[in-house]
């Protein structure tokens, strides 16, 4: 329970609120319940109801399969009494194994804005999130219930979206002006939106940060068999009753077991390249092309923004500074993590040296050292190249803009920006900010307002000329201690690894 003694109450079709008035006088309302699930069943959004709900506390992590984990919460700002603020509806990232909202806190963004609303949301993660259930006895009789086990996080997410549009007005909400968003896995989740038709009537602009939801991140039905069979083999099940009979502490725990492997190479008889739970190709809610949805044009009336930072995964790579066979140690390690399209056993095998020789071929033309050139090529293949493939095929019939985040955070050790070290500078938390990059802090906190504002990332005032993303122009909001506009980054080494994502063939 809060000290706050104003409590602000907001009475919405689905029951009456009472939040929490933070100490700089914006409200929260925390733990709001949107759906209910029973294991591997699809999502139920709450009914309507006259009942009041104290929504002061977060709900539970929905990592560990908690029945009462689909919670969301809203932060908004009392000072204006506008009735169809903008809505922005965020994912945080989690390598989808889910979590808990109360890492991410938006009432310093809320109040500098008051013409937002921000929902984040939980929804399943791990094995609870996505997992086969296929392979077991009794599926086929129980089909109807299962058959979109795979991807139960987006159908958590959806579910939360559409609850959203129910009731956000309620709140001071537009519901026909809400972007949706997140960071990593939240990001993912977000493009698997862009390809799900139920999805387009709940958003108008979507705005993704890091990861998207194609090659290594959307695994094929295959794949997700064989993750599925490692577990039943670690729980010992075979059938589906014997599977809902384990307790949830047991499933948790074998689910721990599969990550450890994955991580120290023991899955590699899978001839995985995928990352463990993503999104995949079920033919249910994500069809096998989904993809073509958005190179088709389907989006067509939505406002889009993708975009990365420079530095990702650089934090993997600090292990090798300093030593004299740094770089090549940097680079095995970048081949190993791609192994598919860079090494000698992989699918690519008959050209993966020519384009890690191409890729380096390039480091004169952007001044970077092998060293560096090894991290960009891992940044790029697990998460640039994703964020050029969605923007190229987008770009054709929707409003599509870039942006490419390369603060350095330590310039004498050589830090860049890391992988979601944008999420508390965009939230206003100054406090978990570096010093150095306070000063333009402001205006990257700006520019995310700006786009859930009005579709353009260019903030009043400001005074960046910024194009829509193209693929002549390739224009890329580049934000640096002097944001402004640029005609591509690095676009040379992108042109050359795109043509190794499963769904480049796919664009228009």
């Amino acid at each position: 329970m809060s000290d706050h003694t104003v409590r602000p109450v907001v009475r919405a079709k689905t029951g009456s609120y009472v939040g929490v008035t933070e100490p700089n006088g914006t409200h929260s309302f925390r733990g709001i319940r949107f759906a209910t699930f029973n294991p591997w069943e699809r999502p139920v959004i709450v009914p309507e109801s006259d009942a009041c709900f104290e929504a002061d506390t977060y709900g539970p992590s929905s990592a560990s399969g908690d029945p009462g984990s689909l919670t969301l919460a809203i932060y908004l700002n009392p000072e204006t009494d506008d009735p169809k603020k903008k809505v922005y509806f965020w994912q945080f990232g989690s390598a989808q194994m889910g979590g808990t909202m109360d890492r991410h806190h938006y009432e310093n963004f809320v109040k500098e804005n008051p013409d937002i609303i921000v929902v984040t949301t939980n929804h399943r993660g791990n094995v609870w999130g996505s997992l086969d259930l296929s392979l077991l006895e009794g599926y086929e009789e129980k089909e109807e219930l299962y058959n979109a086990s795979n991807n139960l996080t987006r159908l958590d997410l959806l579910a939360c979206l559409q609850w959203v549009h129910q009731n956000i007005a309620c709140f001071g909400g537009d519901p026909e002006d809400i972007t949706i968003g997140g960071h990593s896995s939240g990001s993912n989740n977000t493009t698997c939106l862009l390809m799900m038709p139920e999805a387009y009537p709940f958003f108008k602009k979507a705005l993704c940060q890091a990861s998207f939801s194609c090659d290594i991140s959307l695994q094929s039905r295959e794949t997700a068999k064989k993750v599925a069979a490692a577990l039943f083999e670690k729980l010992g099940v075979r059938s589906v009753d014997e599977l809902l009979s384990c307790s949830r502490e047991k499933i948790n725990e074998a689910a721990g077991d599969l990550m450890k492997d994955a991580m120290t190479g023991a899955l590699e008889r899978f001839n995985m390249e995928n990352k463990l739970f993503s999104p995949v190709m079920d033919d249910v809610v994500l069809k096998e092309d989904c993809f073509k949805n958005v190179a088709d044009g389907v989006l067509k009336d939505k406002i889009l923004m993708f975009g990365n930072n420079s530095g990702e995964y650089d934090q993997q790579y600090e292990r090798f500074i300093g030593q004299e066979d740094g770089a090549e140690k940097a680079l095995a390690f970048t081949i190993e993590q791609n192994w598919g399209k860079l090494s000698e056993r992989g699918w690519n095998k008959a050209h993966a040296q020519d384009v890690i020789n191409a890729f380096m071929s390039h480091n004169t033309l952007y001044g970077r050292d092998a060293f560096t050139a090894a991290k960009d090529l891992k940044n790029d293949l697990y998460l640039r190249d994703g964020a050029m493939l969605f923007a190229l095929a987008a770009a054709p019939y929707n409003k599509t803009y870039m942006y490419y985040l390369d603060w350095s955070i330590e310039k004498e050790n050589g830090k860049r920006a890391a992988h979601g070290s944008e999420n508390d500078i965009v939230a206003r938390r100054w406090e978990n900010v570096p010093e150095n990059m306070l000063e333009t802090a402001d205006t990257l906190s700006r520019i995310f307002a700006s786009f859930i504002l009005t579709g353009d990332p260019v903030p009043e005032g400001e005074a960046i000329e910024l194009k829509t993303f193209d693929r002549e122009n390739f224009e890329t909001l580049y934000i640096d201690e002097n944001p402004r506009a640029v005609h591509g980054v690095r676009r040379e080494d992108a042109e050359l690894l795109m043509p190794l994502l499963r769904e480049y063939p796919m664009l228009p």
